[in-house]
């Protein structure tokens, strides 16, 4: 999570310095977080808000448009520049980056956030990882049978890489799989269907969907 950092600092142009609260950029990920705000600045610099359309199977979400468009400046048309420095002893792929977020694209940021919570996710995609969580509420609850997946997701013929996705799975079976698989640490393969809940999206699996590779 984002408290694993040692910054992720954004600098308005007047010298203010700012940490995008947790709770705003739920959806981001440690690994994630520079993969998602790339594409959000690249999607801005499209000048099109449907480029945003595309971004939310890179982690980027609704609130974390809002967050960068306030840290604009009132009026959302401050630049800003987003510093990434992971926390020491912590792995990542990723190195310490500066990314520019140019003036006035906090006004896109904003129009974007609004789009992307009435956005409805959906079509066929495959998720290949590692289980990183799990999560089954006792019977009646009706949250059940879901674990988290960090891997490639492939959707629409795009690939996000070191994404994280919550994937609910159809039964019990495929439950007791994947916490194998979990527990002897063996990467997993899930097809289904996305779609979006409570702004979040996730996947969910088609009925023998999971598949426990070697």
């Amino acid at each position: 999570h984002l408290t694993d950092l040692v910054g992720l600092e954004l600098r308005q142009q007047l010298g203010e310095r700012h940490v995008i609260p947790r709770e705003r950029v739920d959806a981001v990920e440690r690994d994630t977080a520079h993969d998602a705000v790339i594409a959000v600045v690249a999607a801005t610099d499209s000048g099109e808000l449907d480029a945003f359309d595309g971004t939310v199977t890179a982690g980027v979400s609704a609130d974390l448009c809002e967050a960068l468009s306030r840290l604009a400046g009132p009026q959302r048309r401050q630049p800003l520049e987003i510093g990434f420095r992971w926390a020491r002893g912590l792995r990542s792929e990723v190195p310490p980056a500066t990314v520019r977020v140019p003036e006035g694209a906090g006004v896109v940021l904003r129009a974007a956030a609004v789009r992307l919570r009435q956005l409805n996710v959906s079509g066929e995609a495959t998720v290949s990882g590692t289980v990183e969580d799990l999560h089954d509420d006792p019977p009646g609850r009706g949250d059940r049978w879901r674990i988290k997946v960090r891997g490639e997701l492939r959707s629409d013929g795009k690939v996000a890489r070191r994404r994280a996705i919550w994937v609910r799975l159809p039964d019990q079976e495929a439950y007791d799989a994947a916490i194998a698989a979990h527990s002897e640490r063996r990467p997993i393969r899930v097809a289904g269907e996305l779609t979006s809940t409570d702004r979040r999206v996730e996947l969910v699996a088609r009925r023998g969907g999971l598949e426990v590779l070697a």
